[in-house]
């Protein structure tokens, strides 16, 4: 049997998902722009701090590294002063702080801070380009739902897009589980959020429908994910199960023919 969106609401609930994530991704946007431009005027020695965290591949870099690039650059060295953010382990023992005069205006610099703005900055970025992504994934997707044909159990990520009217056939799936278990890696990246941004399944209320109903699911893979050195759960449910519960309430109908 094969199944498909239903034709009298599709237009209208395709149209209303690519809205929704062309609005996370202008909203992801402008908060990438706007920590970009508080590091141009803020740091000005940024340029050279961030093509070290590149080079490295890391998106990191090494106190060495940093005090290096201050004292090369005529910077005045204040030891033993600034206190790290947010109790980092790995830099627990890295406390300095250098200070200049640039033309008029006077700055400090920490290695806390300059670091915490490449992380923030960067997560933003890759934020910004997998929004993008999705974006353009959901505004090509059919309404043809093949998937349910051809597998025994999807993924509950997979049946939440349904419900969003998007085609999981036409998905990188990846990228859907990706944000479901990478939203908000570190808490500091939490302070520039607006309230409008969605940054996990959570903040749709088509997905806590979907965990409400398919809680338990069929069975469940621990996922890794390294950056937030968290494991997730990425739950499956049956198939028959789920299009028996999404006929009844209208998500998908039957094809004709």
């Amino acid at each position: 049997m094969n199944y498909i969106l239903p034709r009298s609401i599709r237009e209208n609930l395709i149209r209303k998902s690519v809205y929704d994530f062309e609005t996370q991704y202008l909203l992801v946007s402008a908060i990438e722009k706007r920590i970009a431009t508080e590091i141009v005027e803020t740091i000005p020695l940024w340029e050279s701090l961030f093509s070290i965290g590149f080079k490295n591949g890391k998106n990191d870099w090494e106190f060495s590294q940093w005090r290096d690039i201050y004292l090369e650059n005529g910077w005045n060295e204040v030891k033993g002063l600034s206190k790290l953010k947010n109790d980092l382990e790995n830099h627990a023992n890295k406390r300095a702080e250098f200070i200049k005069n640039i033309e008029g205006v006077s700055y400090k610099r920490s290695f806390s801070d300059d670091l915490e703005k490449f992380w923030v900055w960067n997560l933003w970025l890759k934020d910004r380009d997998a929004f993008k992504k999705r974006y353009s994934l959901v505004k090509k997707a059919s309404f043809n739902l093949n998937c349910l044909k051809l597998y025994s159990s999807i993924y509950l990520h997979e049946a939440f897009l349904i419900m969003l009217g998007v085609s999981p056939d036409d998905i990188d799936r990846k990228e859907f589980c990706y944000w479901m278990v990478g939203s908000s890696i570190l808490p500091f990246k939490k302070r520039v959020m607006p309230d409008k941004l969605k940054t996990k399944f959570e903040d749709f209320k088509e997905w806590n429908i979907l965990t409400q109903h398919f809680r338990k699911g069929s069975k469940s893979n621990k996922v890794r994910h390294e950056e937030a050195n968290e494991n997730f759960e990425i739950i499956e449910i049956d198939t028959n199960e789920f299009i028996k519960w999404a006929l009844d309430n209208r998500i998908i109908e039957k094809a004709p023919g």
